[in-house]
């Protein structure tokens, strides 16, 4: 069948400008409603989505293969903060089989497609950006403060290996930045033995195979880092104008660092007059921009035919 979430990742596709719909798409309570948020500087509620969820029948007679099936299901809960937060790698239609058992177990179902939200060059699949990680706290704190207080928020995603791998950074991210957990605590649960499964590494933009595999405690070890020097900071870090800068249409600027920025290249006037280029911006829009954000010199790593 297909399942809803096929629908989100559509909706992810179409994100692309602050008057559309952001694509944080959560899905709780054992996947019974949906929520968006718009993409705003001020902070709102967040609004329906229209669509529906697809029907699926959950009164059918229980048989052998479900019974084992739910027993795997529940077996592969960890909890990760003591009576308040676990995680689940699932099949969607396991979960939704499922979720009654779950819910009657005590656990608060939460899903979103926040680890979806890498968009990759080549052979790369992630970590997603800081932006998602500011916007994945901001949504578990918001389901941690108003659950019942003998629910576990129970946070479920797909067993596919880049999922797993996007989905333990941000939950990672979220034990270091709002539990306050040092990095190897923080990405304990995830590297035990006893987690149901292997991570895979990141590794980098190319077509060729890996020299150096990116794990998991690499990522949040340069989290901590980054917080520890004063370069992010959940609290004040303004996400209304990093997702601005982040979209190709604005030039996919990021600044890494107080001293250093990385953005795309540019490209000549006539190859956007000529449609010969899909998109881009010719130089004198990040001469402008940069300078604005206090840059003084840009070193081109590549492209060098793209632009003068």
């Amino acid at each position: 069948r297909n399942m809803p979430l096929r629908k989100f990742s559509v909706l992810l596709g179409l994100a692309k400008t602050p008057e559309e719909v952001d694509p944080l798409d959560v899905v709780t309570h054992g996947l019974e409603s949906v929520h968006g948020e718009p993409i705003l500087e001020q902070e709102q509620e967040p609004s329906a989505l229209q669509g529906e969820i697809d029907a699926i029948d959950l009164n059918q007679d229980s048989n052998d293969n479900l019974l084992d099936e739910n027993m795997d299901v529940l077996q592969n809960v960890r909890v990760i903060i003591p009576n308040k937060l676990a995680y689940l790698a699932v099949k969607p239609e396991q979960l939704l089989n499922h979720k009654e058992s779950l819910n009657r177990q005590g656990y608060h179902l939460f899903w979103s497609t926040m680890h979806k939200l890498y968009s990759p060059h080549c052979m790369d699949f992630g970590p997603v950006n800081i932006g998602v990680v500011h916007r994945f706290i901001r949504a578990m704190k918001k389901q941690l403060s108003k659950i019942d207080s003998d629910k576990i928020i129970l946070y479920c995603f797909d067993t596919e290996a880049n999922t797993i791998a996007n989905s333990t950074f941000l939950l990672a991210s979220f034990l270091l930045l709002h539990a306050g957990l040092p990095p190897q605590e923080a990405a304990a649960p995830f590297l035990r033995p006893s987690a149901p499964f292997a991570l895979k590494p990141f590794r980098d933009a190319d077509s060729s195979p890996p020299t150096f595999n990116l794990t998991l405690l690499d990522c949040i070890s340069a989290l901590h880092r980054a917080t520890t020097l004063g370069w992010f900071d959940p609290d004040t870090f303004d996400i209304a104008t990093y997702r601005k800068l982040e979209l190709s249409e604005n030039g996919d600027v990021h600044q890494i660092c107080p001293r250093l920025i990385a953005f795309r290249g540019p490209v000549r006037p006539v190859d956007l007059a000529r449609r010969a280029v899909v998109s881009g911006h010719i130089p004198a829009y990040y001469g402008e921009l940069l300078r604005r954000m206090g840059a003084s010199c840009v070193v081109r790593l590549g492209g060098s035919g793209r632009y003068d």
